[in-house]
């Protein structure tokens, strides 16, 4: 029972290291493995280099320092931005009117119109002397009224 005990032991151990594969990237002097294939997949879905660092478990130091990381991180941030360009691009094309609206005033300057009109498409106030002769009389009187009223004593 025991020598049956044991050859399951060494068949398992036999196994595992057979199973076992050593880690993908590259060692750091910090014995830290960068898996580079996952840095560049991260880069592409717009990660952080704090978050990317977090997620390999270092410093951000560390990803500075090292020349390969730094290539990838711009590769990826790039393709990824093509990415979401492409996807939008295809929404738009699919017919996605908020998408097209949306990439007409990026890429084209189009805004919406925030013109407010009055009647029969008059501007809503009207600039001339004499509009400006009733504001002003319209203020002086709401100005005397206000002082009249400031010098009358109240009741209490």
């Amino acid at each position: 029972m025991a020598e049956e005990d044991t050859e399951d032991e060494q068949s398992k151990t036999r196994k595992e290291r057979e199973r076992w594969q050593p880690p993908k990237g590259r060692l750091t002097k910090h014995n830290i493995i960068l898996d580079y294939e996952t840095i560049s997949e991260l880069a592409m879905m717009q990660c952080t280099q704090v978050e990317i660092a977090a997620f390999c478990g270092c410093s951000i130091d560390i990803l500075h320092n090292d020349a390969k990381f730094n290539e990838l991180y711009q590769e990826g941030m790039s393709y990824g931005r093509i990415s979401v360009r492409r996807h939008q691009f295809q929404a738009m094309e699919a017919g996605d009117r908020t998408m097209l609206v949306w990439l007409g005033k990026q890429y084209l300057d189009q805004r919406d119109s925030k013109e407010l009109t009055g009647a029969g498409g008059e501007p809503l106030i009207p600039k001339t002397p004499e509009f400006y002769m009733d504001v002003t009389r319209r203020l002086a009187f709401m100005l005397a009224e206000a002082a009249q009223q400031s010098e009358e004593p109240s009741v209490h």
